[in-house]
């Protein structure tokens, strides 16, 4: 199963069922997890009779960045199938990227207005807005005009995982110290 991409510290879980295919009662037991601490699951019945099945619930936490790949494997009394693997796959990646994280203007006279976008991309969901902006250096912040604009289609494309963005133009007015 592919949980696609989610945020770093964030617990996801699958249902897979199992069923019995056979002509006499399976027996399954725990065989065990490929990472004892991202990775879990349980399943409800430990013995299914034929046609019988029964759910197993797989967790999983994003502790790492990144792709991953893990597995929990369950043991049968089966001998064409003494194991069976249950994989799930994805990507843990925070919720927004900055791009570039950090403006600097220099070497700017009193009257230069130079401008510089930011660009921020989300990884979960349509539709990110910037509600409300806020510029920290109280002594400064009358001199930057920042506006907050959809970030067009073909930009957001060009991130493979965003779902969405903002560009946030910033300008610098005339006077600042």
């Amino acid at each position: 199963y592919d949980f696609g991409s989610m945020e770093h510290d964030t617990e996801l879980t699958h249902t897979f069922v199992l069923r019995n295919d056979g002509q006499s009662t399976l027996h399954l037991s725990s065989g065990g997890v490929s990472c004892g601490k991202c990775t879990s699951f349980h399943v409800d019945k430990n013995e299914l009779a034929p046609g019988e099945s029964t759910e197993v619930l797989v967790k999983w936490k994003g502790i790492n960045g990144g792709p991953f790949r893990q597995s929990a494997t369950i043991n049968t009394d089966d001998p064409q199938r003494p194991n069976i693997s249950l994989t799930i796959t994805g990507k843990v990646m925070g919720a927004y990227r900055v791009n570039p994280e950090e403006l600097v203007f220099s070497d700017v006279s009193v009257t230069d207005r130079p401008k510089a976008e930011v660009q921020i991309f989300s990884y979960h969901g349509p539709g990110l807005e910037v509600t409300r902006q806020e510029l920290l250096d109280k002594e400064t912040a009358d001199h930057f005009d920042i506006q907050a604009k959809p970030m067009p289609a073909d930009v957001v494309a060009s991130d493979a995982d965003a779902k969405s963005g903002v560009v946030l133009q910033v300008q610098l007015k005339p006077g600042l110290p």
